[in-house]
């Protein structure tokens, strides 16, 4: 099959969550069918390695800041997304492969993306490709949470705004989608109200963690002066600030009465000043960006995962559980996944048992440690990358063969 992947993001180097995702699934399809990929980068391009890709590739310049797309958001009727990750030579680049007819499909990263295939319904149905979506997270329940969680109310209102826009673009698009593709059942569920099936099949594919690479983390280091609890996420996220925000004022503090000297580490790029402020010798490190989490994430006693925002499912707490480390989340750090809090992790949403949980796993290395191995089996048996691609090939295959056959000529 000859397929069209769009993304907003160039995911080398594969420094966040989204990054990840989109890496996977295009090596994963490239290493199947003839893959091109058109994405827009906001820098210079990184590789992992000097050797060429199994896929073709056209990058394209990300044109807007986040503060241009930001008031440029409030002055049209579009969504923040389409906005920022939009290129008028993407367009003309993307508009010409689907008059060309030289694709089966076309497999859009990030709804907002599909902006870019505003010109499909021009062309005959038999010449139309597979559209497929991945959605990543559902932008409705996002906006919806900001819209409800956020402290401040300027950041209420825009997100009240960004929702009503997001919700539109759903009605809009979900049902011109053959195949939509959730990262949870909570999602696919939400989405089935926009579509009519069997016309758009909606399918599970959860996200998942390299488990080569984030092998089975040993003890953490026994010369350590303390006890380190770690977090990790891209730090220009507002979800991670806020997170990092009630775990230092909520939670943090009732953790080091009882565990003395303890260190809380937030591992991720691009902190604002207002993360980088709580840096203090002995107590919070704030590392900034760094090339790989792992060496980082391997020193923790304690992964926690104190999310009160977002959607979708948390790589990050894929990938410490990939690590065998204890994990300590709220239900949304876990949404999305099969987890069994006291087994594979210890889930809570108030600040004093969130607090009692890490004490319990920083004093009880034993059960730290068996919490550690439930959690990496889970990720081996349920959350592989390669598992969840063969899921996504099946997903496609099998709905452009539906698709043909509902479609006379259509090759």
């Amino acid at each position: 099959m000859r397929i069209l992947m769009l993304s907003p993001a160039y995911p080398f180097p594969p420094d966040n969550g989204a990054k990840r995702r989109i890496k996977a699934i295009l090596e994963g399809l490239a290493a199947q069918h003839e893959v091109t990929f058109v994405s827009i980068i906001a820098e210079n391009p990184a590789r992992e390695s000097a050797h060429a890709t199994p896929w073709q590739e056209a990058t394209f310049r990300q044109r807007e800041t986040a503060i241009s797309a930001w008031l440029k958001t409030l002055l049209s009727k579009r969504f923040y997304r389409e906005v920022k990750f939009w290129n008028p030579e993407m367009e003309t680049f993307v508009r010409e492969r689907l008059v060309s007819g030289e694709y089966d499909a076309v497999l859009v990263s990030f709804l907002a993306t599909s902006r870019y295939l505003e010109h499909w319904y021009d062309l005959p149905a038999k010449n139309r490709p597979l559209l497929i979506l991945d959605q990543h997270n559902l932008d409705e329940v996002v906006w919806q949470r900001h819209r409800r969680d956020n402290p401040n109310f300027l950041k209420r209102q825009y997100a009240s705004l960004q929702h009503a826009r997001v919700l539109r673009l759903q009605q809009c698009w979900f049902p011109r989608f053959d195949v939509i593709l959730s990262v949870s059942a909570e999602d696919l569920q939400a989405t089935r109200k926009y579509v009519r099936q069997p016309a758009t099949r909606l399918a599970l594919a959860p996200n998942g963690a390299d488990t080569t690479h984030f092998s089975m983390a040993g003890p953490a280091d026994s010369a350590k002066d303390a006890a380190v609890i770690v977090f990790g996420g891209s730090m220009d996220v507002t979800m991670n600030q806020d997170a990092v925000h009630w775990f230092l004022g909520e939670i943090f503090p009732s953790i080091e009465g009882k565990v003395p000297g303890v260190q809380f580490w937030v591992v991720g790029r691009n902190p604002p000043p207002a993360i980088q402020r709580y840096s203090q010798p002995g107590r919070v490190v704030v590392t900034g960006t760094v090339e790989d989490v792992v060496p980082y994430y391997q020193q923790a006693d304690v992964f926690v995962v104190p999310s009160r925002m977002g959607g979708g499912t948390k790589l990050k707490t894929l990938e410490a559980l990939a690590l065998g480390l204890p994990v300590v989340s709220t239900g949304i750090g876990v949404q999305g996944l099969e987890v069994v809090s006291g087994k594979h992790v210890y889930i809570a949403d108030e600040a004093r048992d969130f607090a009692e949980s890490v004490v319990r796993l920083l004093v009880n290395r034993e059960q730290a440690r068996a919490m550690g191995l439930a959690g990496r089996a889970l990720v081996s048996e349920k959350y592989t990358w390669d598992s969840i691609l063969k899921t996504i090939n099946a997903v496609i295959a099998d709905a452009g063969n539906d698709v043909r056959s509902a479609t006379p000529g259509r090759k």
